[in-house]
């Protein structure tokens, strides 16, 4: 073969390294921008969905969701009435265990939606919406579902339940915090 051939054949393979660690790269610097922007929740999804690239197209179809949804900052009045409901919520708790974590559930989700969070029945929505910018409350909200869910299978019925109730007043008080949205967009 002539001279000009293997320069030309080098010169492809040389070219398809390039494309080839490029495309790793960016797949490299893709997963660590939704690990750090998703948290846990980045390995739930990974989990779940049992793909690494698969997880990631559905992160990037939520953080796509949210970029339509328009959010806003309650106001002081807005804010005391709820936090007023969870103090009653917690008051409650030692009378009806079961019904005022079923409530919490109930007034995280009112909060998302006074907050501008599109109104969702389905759990796993809410989540998915709740995710994009509270990798630590959706952590919550998650857990505060399953516990509630799980109490009845659990030995120890009121304390599961007070699991609960903490978890959701964890994703409630992020909710309500508007430092946590401003930090998070920085």
């Amino acid at each position: 073969m002539e001279t000009w051939v293997w320069i030309a054949i080098a010169a492809a393979v040389a070219l398809l390294l390039v494309v080839l660690l490029g495309s790793v790269w960016r797949g490299r610097r893709r997963r660590r921008r939704l690990e750090q922007a998703f948290g846990p929740e980045y390995q739930r999804t990974v989990a779940r969905t049992g793909k690494r690239q698969e997880a990631e197209r559905r992160l990037e179809e939520r953080k796509r969701r949210h970029e339509e949804i328009e959010l806003h900052e309650l106001s002081g009045p807005s804010r005391a009435r709820l936090e007023e409901e969870w103090r009653a919520l917690q008051a409650r708790f030692l009378d009806d265990p079961e019904g005022s974590a079923r409530a919490a559930e109930s007034l995280v989700a009112r909060v998302m939606e006074e907050r501008g969070y599109p109104a969702a029945e389905d759990r796993e929505q809410r989540a998915a919406d709740l995710s994009v910018e509270h990798p630590n409350a959706v952590s919550a909200y998650r857990r505060g579902i399953a516990l509630l869910d799980g109490v009845h299978e659990s030995p120890d019925g009121t304390e599961t339940l007070r699991q609960s109730m903490r978890s959701f007043r964890t994703a409630f008080e992020e909710l309500l915090d508007s430092r946590v949205r401003e930090e998070a967009l920085a």
